[in-house]
């Protein structure tokens, strides 16, 4: 049941970075952009092995170089756990830059800059 809720929150992690920066609700940009700077400064000083990743190896007993990630993309795709690093980095960044991007317009279009920050998390509108 662990290892489920595990496997869980990585889709909902996984789905939050690639569905958010498309979503034109302020707080879910902004929680983007926080979430995916996070995750690739983690990425940078961890060699690129998510806490889940961690869990889900503790509780299955395997290696933490088969993670949840690589195992589904591997069998598609054929390609080395090196290319599949550096594409996840590149999604992570372009996406990075999309909700930025928003919320550089979003921010640019408001006169008063902490009342815009209030509204992005009270009024979700853009």
């Amino acid at each position: 049941m662990l290892l489920l809720l595990v496997k869980l929150c990585h889709y909902i992690l996984i789905s939050f970075i690639l569905i958010a920066p498309f979503i034109n609700i302020p707080a879910l940009l902004f929680i983007h952009a926080f979430v995916s700077m996070s995750l690739l400064f983690h990425w940078y000083l961890d060699s690129d092995v998510c806490f889940f990743t961690y869990l889900e190896a503790y509780l299955t007993g395997k290696n933490v170089d088969n993670g949840f990630i690589y195992s589904i993309i591997s069998p598609v795709y054929k390609i080395s756990k090196l290319q599949v690093r550096q594409i996840i980095w590149t999604i992570t960044i372009l996406l990075l830059f999309i909700s930025s991007h928003k919320v550089i317009i979003y921010l640019s279009s408001c006169g008063d800059k902490y009342k815009c920050l209030y509204n992005a998390y009270n009024k979700n509108n853009i």
